[in-house]
Order: C-alpha cells, then structure tokens, then sequence
C-alpha cells in the first residue's frame, strides 16, 4: 500500500523524537552524574542552551525563509546529528577519565556542544513542523489539526519508551554503553530521517514552490547598498525550487567582496541587528501574538519533565528507572491529551480549546504546589521545622538534615547511601544506637519518606494532558494565522522568545540550587502558569471581538450591495 506524505511526516518525527527524547533524558542524568552535588551544572546547562536561542533563533527562522526548504532540512540534519554525537563523546571522556585539571573545559565544551545541537533540533522542528506540514496538509484545517495531534502523539508515545530504555540501560547495565547507544542511533536515525523527508518532498510538488517577502530581502539588500529596484506593487512572490540559492548566491558575491573591510564587518552586524528587530516587529504585529506569548510564559516552570525536575528527582533519591516511569506516565496522559484535541477543537471551536486546556492544567498543578508542605518534602517555606528520620534499629532520633533519599527498595545507589551516612552527626547518632543494640553489626539504614516527591510527581503527570492541549492549540492558531512568508521569523521569535521565559527558570535555579529550596521554585512556577492562563483569555477575548467585527463587517457590505442593486 502506498503511505501518504502526512505519513512520511509522522516517519520522520519517530526517528527524530526518539533521539530528541533519549538525550534529553540522558543529559539530564548524566550532568547530575558529573556534579552530583549540585544543580548548577543541570542549571548551566539549560542557560546556554536559552541563550544561544534567543540571540540566533530569530537569524535561523530568517533564513528558513530565506531558503530552498530541502537545503535546509539536509544541513540542520547533518550538523545537528554531529553536535549530539560529539557531545556525547565529550561526556564519556568526562566520565571514564576524570581529570580535575581538564573538568572545567569539558564542562564548557559540553554546554556548547549540546547548546548548538538543541539549536539546530528547533530549527528542524520550524522547517518541518511550522513549513512543511501545513503545505503537505494542503491548507485544511482538518487534516492539519489531525496530523499536528498525531505528530504529538507520536513524540509523547516515545517519550514513554525513551527513557525507560536509556534509563534501564544505565541501572543495569552501565552508563557507557547508554552513550555508545545514543551516538550509534544517531548516526542510524540520520539516514532514516533523511530518506522518509526526502520521500515527503517528491511526494509534494508545492515544497518546490514557496512564497518569499520580497519587500524584507530588498531592505536587507539597501543596507549593504544593492542597487536593486523596488517593485512596490507586489510585496510577495512565489518562486520556484532554486529560489533562494541563485539569489542568496548573487548577493554573497555582491555583499562580500572585501570581507576584510571594517566598515564591511560593521555593515554586517548592522544588518544582523536590523534583522532581528524586524523579526520581532513581525512577531508583535500578528493576530496570535497574545497567545504566543502564553506558550511561551508556560516555560517558566520546573515542573515539567525537564532536565532540573529529573537532577532534583534522581537527588531526592530517584534511581534512573524510577524517573524514567515517572517520565512515561506523564507522556502518557499528554498523549491522552492528543487524542481529545480533534475532538474538543471540531465541538467548541480552537480558541475556546485553549481556554479548557489551561483550567484542565492549573487545576492539576495544586497537587504539586501541596507537595511542599507533604511528609519528605526538603523545603518547608513557613515553618522552618527540622524533619526526623526514623532508622530500622532504635527508637526515633532527630538529624538536622531534610530526608532528601528514599525507601530502601529505591534507594538511587551505593555511593548516594554512603554519601548520606556520612554527615558527622549521622555517624555519631549510628555509633550511640549501636551501643545501645544488642547486635552492633547491625548496618542502620534510615527510613526515608517518599510522600513529597511522589506527591509533586504525580501531579506534574496528571497536568501533562492539560499542557499539551495548550500546546497543540496555540500552534496550530499560529499555523493558521502567520502568513506562509512568515511562518519561519516568526517560528524563530516564538522560540527565542520561549527560551526568554526558559532562561529566567534556569536563573532562579542557579539561584536557589539547593533541594531545600525547591519549593520557592515550584510556587515560582504556578503563579508564571497562572499568568499565561490571564494573558491567554485576553487573547481568547480580542480574538472574537476582531472576528466579530469583520464579520460585521462583510455583513454590512452585502447590505450595501444589496441596497445597490434594489435601487
């Protein structure tokens, strides 16, 4: 039987959801694993990556746009698929030779390398997901609406199985042979993604064809004083598949012909600058501009399954396997999620989809805002009580320290159960209760209490369906709203702006690092959610306003022809 196109699509986001899932699950053990004793590195980490897109996402979308979509496809491929590879690499040295000389460049050279694979992973997901997608729906809503929830889908689907494979990889087996893993999937996942897009593009002769602003390369090109006349009757064009190369191919020639010129050098950046504001500009000027903002407002959270929710589980006393469940059941209740949007959306319309979605979210969240003040929890915000562990062999004894590790039957491994019995105050409360006992040999192991960190957990996978209900249906607003010469500036701020949000959380972590403070961060995160479910009805409510008043509109003109007519 021959597959559709929407097919290949959804072949090509297996393969790539399946390395995007694995190594951000991976990352996010593995930078604990190098820093076990703080989150700084986790936190770091995830500040680059917000960083590096927020300054070059907008230049990405830019030249997404700019660009022959097959082109870009093969080269954000390609490098992206390179980076990942050698980043892992980078932490398998990191891990088998430790050298405390050289523990600080490949730290760096880590957080780069994997800051520039995340980059190049977004810009796939704007050429394809943002692009491709909507040309190979052929513009109907339906099968655009079913397609993105399928796509979804398939991400949280892999999201189940993702980790559960790196993490059982790495608890019973080792954590090398997880890396040689991903790095050999990688290269395998490469060829695959490839070939499926490529059957995509001969499949659809319209992603031959794209439409250019004309007007914006015209700017671009005044900046570096092109004399190129300005057409001022007709600000798009459509072109064919060699758009962009022979065009971007002359301007190179024209704009560079002394690259070592100062004032050349100072031209460029001068122009890089003018396109980034005009990227935001476009992005401010869309219909969907408030609902993009609320998107973006749900990044500033830890309680997601990201990197900081997986280091502050595995320190709480998580093995790798117990997050990755932890990891699969929430996936599983987005991909619930996926399936109520086709549904929801075709009964009570995409806007007012939205607005069920963050109620569903929010109402979900108060289960992990309880969590803080739940038996285990490491930060008690108002009462400043000192928790008491009770040990297998004695009576109660009180130890100042917060029970951060849990049951036995999950205890993470040896050397965080030796770590934890290692504090003075530990050891002279063992060595008084073995006077006391009858059999001093007896090894005394804390009871740890499992309510808070389950508790914050369970709440963050019952929110998961209300989250991506969120997601699926402020995408496919901008999907059917962004003009398709737009669609990748503004795909490009909407992740740099995404990441603003993001890098304001990485900052609060690197400020409050410890798993005693955790539960500022989780309150932080509500009220930022609460925000965006504010900013997303003012969207909701201008939104029908400005549809009922061109409705309106168009009404009042048919009287009119009508009248005309009569008389």
């Amino acid at each position: 039987m021959k597959l559709k196109a929407e097919a290949y699509i959804c072949i090509n986001a297996f393969f790539a959801f399946c390395c995007d899932r694995m190594w951000q699950f991976a990352t996010g053990i593995l930078l604990v694993q190098l820093t076990p004793s703080s989150l700084r590195l986790t936190a770091s980490y995830g500040l680059t990556l917000s960083v590096i897109a927020i300054v070059l996402s907008p230049f990405l979308g830019d030249w997404i746009d700019k660009s022959q979509r097959l082109k870009v496809v093969q080269i954000l491929l390609a490098a992206q698929k390179i980076l990942v590879i050698a980043c892992a690499i980078t932490i398998y040295i990191c891990i088998q030779y430790q050298n405390a000389s050289l523990l600080l460049f490949f730290q760096i050279l880590i957080v780069l390398l994997g800051s520039a694979a995340n980059l190049f992973s977004q810009g796939l997901k704007i050429a394809i997901g943002k692009d491709w997608i909507i040309v190979v729906c052929k513009n109907d809503k339906d099968i655009l609406a079913n397609t993105n929830a399928l796509v979804r889908r398939i991400d949280l689907i892999v999201a189940i199985v993702a980790p559960l494979v790196i993490g059982a990889l790495m608890s019973h087996i080792s954590t090398s042979v997880s890396i040689v893993f991903i790095c050999v999937w990688n290269i395998v996942s490469l060829f695959l993604e490839y070939g499926s897009i490529l059957k995509v593009y001969k499949m659809t002769p319209a992603l031959s064809m794209k439409l250019i602003n004309k007007q914006s390369v015209e700017q671009n090109d005044d900046q570096l004083s092109l004399k190129i006349s300005n057409s001022s009757s007709e600000n798009q064009e459509r072109r064919p598949l060699a758009e962009s190369e022979h065009d971007s191919s002359q301007a190179s020639i024209t704009e560079n012909p002394t690259s070592s010129n100062p004032s050349t050098l100072c031209n460029l950046v001068a122009k890089r600058l003018q396109s980034m504001i005009s990227g935001w500009r476009i992005y401010y000027r869309q219909t969907v501009f408030l609902a993009g903002c609320a998107l973006s407002m749900l990044y500033l959270t830890v309680i997601g399954m990201g990197g900081i929710i997986i280091g502050f589980s595995y320190a709480m006393g998580l093995s790798e396997l117990y997050v990755s469940i932890f990891m699969g059941l929430a996936s599983l209740f987005g991909v619930f999620g996926t399936f109520l949007f086709p549904k929801i959306r075709r009964r009570i319309g995409l806007a007012k989809t939205g607005i069920i979605s963050f109620s569903l979210q929010l109402s979900m969240l108060v289960i992990c805002g309880a969590s803080i003040w739940t038996p285990g929890s490491p930060s008690n915000l108002f009462s400043g009580q000192v928790y008491k562990e009770t040990s297998s062999v004695g009576n109660f004894t009180e130890v100042d320290t917060p029970p951060i590790f849990m049951n036995d039957s999950i205890y993470l491994n040896t050397t965080n159960q030796t770590r934890a019995a290692n504090t003075p105050k530990e050891n002279s409360t063992i060595s008084t209760l073995n006077k006391d006992n009858k059999n001093p040999t007896t090894p005394i192991k804390p009871t740890r209490i499992l309510t808070s960190v389950i508790v914050l957990l369970s709440g963050i996978v019952l929110s998961r369906t209300g989250l991506w209900l969120s997601d699926l249906t402020i995408i496919q607003l901008q999907q059917e709203h962004v003009p398709e010469s737009e669609r990748g500036i503004v795909s490009g701020v909407q992740n740099s702006t995404n990441h603003s949000f993001e890098i304001l959380m990485f900052l609060l972590t690197i400020a409050f690092p410890n798993v005693e403070q955790f539960g500022i961060l989780i309150l932080i995160s509500i009220s930022a959610i609460i925000s965006a479910g504010m900013v997303y009805l003012i969207f909701v409510s201008r939104f029908q306003q400005t549809f009922l008043n061109s409705k309106e509109r168009i009404t009042e003109n048919s009287e009119r022809q009508d009248l005309s007519v009569i008389t």
